[in-house]
């Protein structure tokens, strides 16, 4: 019996060629196009997808030029997503020979003498005096954004990320961009994986002007673009720093025309400390400023539905807590992040208090309060009683543990790390607890984990007081006297491991 005939590529479903083209990059499937008219026709529209779906933009006047041809050209309705690269794409690191074939080495060589060639070397001497400044960027920029009627996310790159590499490989097209003289025709490609310094990572500068984030919103608000959903800056980052919010009320209110349909924002805020002209702190500007914040989140923040914030200060937490939005609040939010900040009791339950009836998710890292004990209890004890959707909360303490090294003065005794998965209400939503001195996530810890369950709704009928219910919570072992001695017993640990190496 002869075996079946095995089902040619011709004959995959639409669905199923989809599914593939997730992993294939728009060289795989020009080849595929090119195969034969028919899979030419299937392909095709998937093809122009992952050209032009998601646009990779650098601060570079070649880059920004070619962003505005395509928003002039009958391809802009496909850009959806625009990705604001923070690095520089005429910077590479030096390859490493020694880590290389002699393929891989004769292949990277020559990528490398034409990028490295007179007329290179005169295209980006070229482009370095075209560099716009940021301020100059923002009209071009809106320009752009205003002629591309599906866009829906503005995404800020830090260092372009790679699963398996670590780093974002530029594209053929990129390269074929940034440098014209290597002249990579369509199909053809270096070879991936390089190991090593590859051609293919970019210099990992992080803009540090503080203007970078601020000149792309800028820019999003000059375009009065409504289409707008999604915001996200990536940390670490300096982030925006809170003197930009000090904005007219004009000004604001076109943020937040532009920004009224906004369902997911992430940001980093720059919460360093106002000085006067003599170096001395000037705590009532600060406040002022975070006012001003507050006001511009919540001027388009009603139909937020996540919402992130890190706190960026140099050393750790600022000493003053960080105010959020309390006057309308952001009724519709169903996830909030918060990382990296003081914060007061009151305020923080005045601004949950407006979206208790749509919140799911809760989550803070490196957040600190004044009394720990007390308003975490009470914290708990209020999403236990009002938030009725609630279906996960978390916070990690002392995440970044060296800017924390006073913290071993307070008399705490909460859990460095608390997940709940499940409504608190529920009589089985059990707790998992984490003690120690530093914990990057549940799963990556300096520390001790209570095996016995916990189930948070009973635990937290059964104490009135936060004394009690920290104690029961941690069995009794995250005194000081117990933390100390096991962050001693750790460090004793630690220091017969380096040994051993």
């Amino acid at each position: 019996m002869e075996p079946a005939p095995k089902p040619a590529l011709l004959s995959l479903p639409l669905e199923l060629l989809e599914a593939i083209s997730k992993d294939l990059d728009e060289d795989d499937l020009l080849a595929l196009r090119m195969t034969c008219n028919l899979l030419n026709t299937k392909a095709r529209e998937l093809h122009l997808d992952s050209i032009y779906n998601r646009r990779r933009v650098y601060f570079v006047p070649t880059s920004i030029e070619n962003l505005l041809k395509i928003a002039d050209s009958d391809m802009n309705t496909r850009v959806r997503q625009i990705v604001i690269s923070s690095v520089t794409p005429y910077e590479f690191d030096p390859l490493d020979r020694e880590t290389m074939d002699e393929k891989n080495w004769n292949i990277a060589e020559q990528a490398l003498n034409v990028i490295h060639s007179e007329e290179s070397y005169q295209f980006v001497e070229s482009e370095s005096r075209r560099l716009a400044e940021f301020d100059e960027a923002g009209p071009s920029l809106s320009m752009a954004f205003s002629k591309l009627p599906n866009l829906r996310t503005i995404e800020f790159e830090r260092i372009p990320m790679d699963s398996s590499t670590g780093f974002q490989d530029f594209k053929r097209s990129e390269l074929n961009l940034f440098y014209p003289a290597i002249g990579l025709s369509p199909g053809s490609r270096m070879v991936r994986g390089l190991e090593g310094e590859s051609i293919f990572r970019p210099c990992w500068q992080v803009y540090e002007d503080p203007r970078f984030i601020p000149v792309v919103l800028y820019a999003a608000k000059l375009s009065d673009f409504p289409h707008l959903e999604i915001i996200k800056d990536c940390p670490p980052s300096r982030g925006i720093p809170l003197k930009w919010f000090n904005i007219s009320s004009k000004t604001r209110a076109a943020y937040h025309r532009s920004f009224r349909n906004l369902r997911t924002l992430e940001l980093t805020i720059n919460y360093e400390k106002e000085l006067s002209a003599g170096g001395g702190l000037m705590p009532y500007r600060t406040i002022q400023l975070n006012k001003l914040f507050c006001e511009w989140l919540e001027g388009f923040g009603s139909n937020l539905k996540t919402l992130r914030l890190y706190i960026f200060e140099q050393n750790g937490p600022a000493p003053m807590p960080f105010d959020l939005p309390t006057e309308t609040g952001l009724p519709n939010l169903k996830s909030f992040i918060l990382s990296s900040s003081v914060m007061s009791f009151e305020n923080i339950t005045k601004f949950l208090g407006h979206c208790k009836a749509n919140l799911e998710v809760l989550k803070f890292s490196d957040c600190l309060f004044g009394d720990p004990n007390e308003d975490w209890f009470q914290l708990l004890q209020y999403l236990k009683r009002d938030f009725t959707k609630l279906q996960h909360f978390s916070y990690i303490l002392f995440e970044n543990y060296d800017a924390y090294k006073w913290i071993d003065d307070l008399s705490y005794v909460v859990p460095t790390c608390l997940t709940i998965n499940g409504s608190l209400k529920k009589e089985k939503t059990e707790c998992d607890i984490i003690l120690g001195s530093r914990v990057i996530s549940p799963n990556t810890y300096l520390g001790w984990r209570i095996e016995d369950k916990k189930f948070i709704s009973a635990e937290l009928e059964a104490h009135s007081d936060a004394a009690g219910f920290w104690g029961s919570m941690t069995e009794g072992s995250n005194s000081a006297e117990t933390r100390a001695w096991h962050n001693h017993r750790f460090s004793y640990q630690r220091r017969r491991m380096n040994a051993s190496y």
